[in-house]
């Protein structure tokens, strides 16, 4: 979304947007009345040395996979949040005992 009055310069290649049901949404809007234009660019602004990019479709089975410290050893809790971050059931943790109830200490 675009905002405020300078120019935005970016790289969209296969980016997608949808919804939690998998509706597809527009892929550029803005807020309000602006001067500001969006500039797509034909290629990536910096250099992309040494960096992997994975295609827009295996972004959420590579981070559920991956994510945490020890994606090798989830114990229950892990899997519980990944399976509601998955579900598009997720939120934002607060405190850890919103998530526990033996909250290290």
């Amino acid at each position: 979304m675009l905002e405020g009055d300078g120019d935005l310069a970016f790289y969209a290649w296969d980016n997608r947007a949808m919804d939690r049901k998998g509706e597809n949404l527009p892929l550029y809007g803005g807020h309000g009345e602006t001067r500001a234009r969006l500039i797509l660019a034909r290629r990536p602004l910096m250099p992309l040395n040494g960096l992997a990019v994975l295609p827009s479709r295996e972004v959420e089975t590579h981070m559920l996979a991956n994510a945490g410290a020890r994606p090798w050893d989830r114990d229950a809790e892990d899997i519980r949040v990944l399976s509601l971050v998955a579900g598009g059931r997720g939120a934002i943790i607060g405190d850890e005992k919103e998530v526990s109830a033996n909250p290290m200490v």
